[in-house]
């Protein structure tokens, strides 16, 4: 429940940034292919934020607001990308950015978080 969670709120935050890039594409499974995609590096951010919750002996028996708040501070909280601190925000924003880069043949990499 709280990996979905978390999830959810990281594919929303990264298909908003895909799709003000204009970068939103569907297919018959899915109506977020490229959010999908972009998504699987920042997957590691949430699931060490559960993995700490579990390890500090927290009990879930519903997800109140207290774990909806400590499941979701990597929103704000800094992370590296290209050797930058920058929230999750910022590096959505320029992992879409990185995108166009490659498919206009600017860059020939994709610039991805170290995570």
């Amino acid at each position: 429940m709280l990996l979905n969670y978390g999830d959810t709120i990281v594919r929303a935050i990264v298909l908003r940034d895909v799709c003000s890039a204009g970068l939103h594409h569907h297919n018959r499974s899915s109506t977020c292919c490229f959010a999908d995609d972009l998504m699987e590096p920042f997957r590691a951010i949430v699931g060490r934020k559960v993995v700490d919750f579990v390890a500090d002996g927290e009990i879930l028996d519903q997800l109140s607001r207290f774990v909806r708040q400590f499941i979701l501070e990597p929103r704000t909280a800094s992370q590296t990308f290209i050797g930058e601190k920058h929230n999750l925000f910022e590096i959505s924003m320029r992992t879409a950015s990185s995108l166009i880069n490659v498919f206009e043949g600017k860059a020939q990499v994709l610039t991805l978080s170290e995570v």
